[in-house]
């Protein structure tokens, strides 16, 4: 058994199978798994209403399809609103020119034109009257 040293200093790590052993498995590395403070990150939301409620307070034009929901702006929103997006899961379709956030991930081997999804899927626009937290 070789043992190297300063890196794993419980027990020595072996590189080669010693005589009668079949099956070797390599050990894992312990490195302590990074720990985010909770105070500076906020907690991503997880849930289609709260993620469409916070686009529509971003400012967005928001349409729910299915399971997808998809935020719009009349032009290209600050940098800051971006950032909030993509902090919370959302990402840019650009071939649709819109942000989306999936309550299931999900993909498809070819891109669907919207129409197709509106038809597929139907489509409920959140109005300014469904601003209600759950």
């Amino acid at each position: 058994m070789i043992r190297v040293k300063g890196i794993n200093k419980k027990e020595p790590v072996k590189l080669y199978p010693t005589e009668g052993e079949i099956i070797y498995q390599r050990e894992r590395w312990d490195y302590p798994d990074p720990q985010p403070d909770p105070d500076s990150q906020p907690e991503p939301q997880t849930d289609l209403q709260s993620q469409a409620l916070l686009a529509k307070r971003l400012g967005a034009i928001v349409e729910i399809t299915g399971k997808w929901a998809w935020a719009s702006w009349q032009s290209k929103p600050p940098d800051a609103i971006r950032q909030a997006l993509k902090d919370n899961g959302w990402i840019w379709c650009r071939n649709k020119g819109k942000w989306a956030w999936r309550a299931e991930p999900s993909h498809s081997r070819r891109a669907m034109p919207w129409d197709y999804i509106i038809n597929k899927y139907g489509l409920r626009e959140l109005k300014q009257t469904e601003l209600v937290e759950v």
